[in-house]
């Protein structure tokens, strides 16, 4: 559970210097990314192009991340650079 706790800290941080990133919260794994804009494009291309799955949210905006309490930094990282592209691509659509 400790691998749970620094990699939920270190993807918070992360994500939170991201532009388009409004707000970040959440515990350990369990992590809420809400953006400036809807977040469905971003979902539907980070499954469909990266294969990386994240859960949908009440409010549009809200990107949910729960991965494996196993993640490693290299697969954070990974998530992070496919995130940040295509939100820095949906933000120039604005």
């Amino acid at each position: 559970l400790d691998n749970a706790l620094q990699m939920g800290n270190y993807l918070m941080q992360q994500a939170k210097s991201i532009d388009g990133v409004k707000e970040v919260r959440g515990l350990g794994l369990m992590v809420g990314i809400e953006l400036e804009i809807a977040c469905a494009e971003i979902r539907n291309e980070l499954l469909h192009e990266h294969k990386i799955f994240t859960g949908s949210s009440s409010d549009k905006n809200t990107l949910r991340i729960l991965p494996a309490l196993n993640i490693t930094k290299n697969e954070i990282d990974t998530f992070l650079n496919a995130f940040k592209n295509i939100l820095a691509k949906q933000l120039l659509k604005k």
